[in-house]
């Protein structure tokens, strides 16, 4: 064999053996119960209810969370105090809580990132209302199949030790504020659509689409299209389907992104449901404020919003007023339409000829 291989070979071999050191446990003295390890971290698990802000920091950036009581809802500081989800949030701190440490691992700076217990990992601060800290510790990788197979476990090390851990129980800390957010804000097929209204930037006529009854009737434009012409069903399709799932990426406060020209949208439903998008493209980023209201059902004289319609407007309202979001830059070319581009203009050429 040459003798670049075989140092090859050698190298590999040691490569393996190290990582069977760091990510294999060592063997349990007789009757031991790794179960029964201490809490990881104990002021957390004596008093998870005493959280009242938490810190994350890793390669992808930093965010934190903060309430105002320890009753109220947890907030998100970098982006204006947009309510983080509350399951998010309390699967987090319970994950950490529930920790248990299993055994010691490397405390050697050098291979403290084959645990992800490095700069890769995520640090976590968790304080109490008067600032002391809960918990502060870096949160490395997970080890699957510790004592039993399905027994999951994670790597940690405190921010002021370079012990590496291995813990009992299974943690991800969530990498960015998004990831605490839930991101979906309207699901409104495109058949319960009874009205739309679309008013370009430049102050020309708006484009008004009716559907005169609830399924399967098609949209028709109000004034209606001049004799023999076709509308772009494709368009129409696109328009109506925008809101099918609407979910946002990113998000700001509303006085932080102001509207230089922006297109209004207008969507109106069966139900009384009123969803109306202020709207612009900048940067190629498609950015939106939403309004949600309960109105009078079009088709339907002084009739009222059903009551599950309204309480829906009312909820969704509370989430987006003074938000601005940003949604799926596609969504723009969907929704910013005039007139004349629904109207087949091939089909009027053919017309008139």
């Amino acid at each position: 064999m040459r003798p670049s291989r075989f140092l090859l070979l050698l190298l590999a071999t040691l490569a393996c053996a190290l990582g069977w050191f760091l990510l294999t446990p060592a063997p349990q003295p007789q009757g031991g119960r790794p179960e029964e390890g201490p809490p990881a971290f104990p002021l957390l698990a004596e008093a998870p209810e005493a959280a009242a802000g938490i810190a994350v920091s890793g390669p992808e950036g930093r965010y934190r969370l903060g309430r105002s009581s320890l009753a109220g809802p947890w907030l998100l500081t970098e982006k204006g105090g947009y309510p983080a989800g509350g399951d998010a949030v309390a699967r987090l701190l319970n994950g950490l809580s529930v920790l248990r440490l299993y055994e010691p691992k490397t405390d050697r700076p050098e291979q403290l990132g084959l645990l992800g217990l490095d700069d890769g990992g995520q640090r976590i601060l968790v304080e109490d209302a008067a600032g002391r800290p809960l918990v502060d510790a870096v949160i490395g990788g997970l080890r699957e199949n510790l004592a039993r197979p399905g027994d999951a476990g994670t790597y940690l090390r405190y921010a002021d030790s370079a012990q590496g851990w291995l813990a009992r129980g299974a943690l991800i800390v969530p990498k960015t504020a998004m990831a605490l957010v839930d991101r979906q804000l309207l699901s409104l097929p495109a058949a319960v659509i009874a009205k739309v209204a679309v008013t370009p930037p430049d102050g020309a006529a708006p484009l008004v689409l009716l559907r005169p009854d609830r399924g399967g009737s098609a949209l028709q434009l109000d004034p209606p299209a001049p004799d023999g012409a076709a509308l772009d069903r494709a368009a129409l399709r696109g328009m109506t389907e925008g809101l099918r799932r609407l979910t946002f990426d990113n998000l700001a406060p509303a006085g932080a992104r102001p509207f230089a020209a922006p297109w209004r949208a207008v969507y109106t439903s069966f139900d009384g449901l009123r969803i109306a998008l202020t709207f612009e493209r900048r940067n190629g980023e498609f950015w939106s404020q939403i309004e949600a209201a309960a109105v009078p059902p079009p088709h339907r004289d002084a009739a009222a919003p059903r009551a599950d319609t309204a309480a829906f407007a009312t909820a969704m309202a509370a989430r987006t007023k003074g938000w601005v979001f940003r949604l799926e830059p596609f969504l723009f070319s969907r929704l910013a339409q005039r007139r004349d581009d629904v109207i087949d203009s091939a089909v009027i050429d053919s017309v008139s000829e």
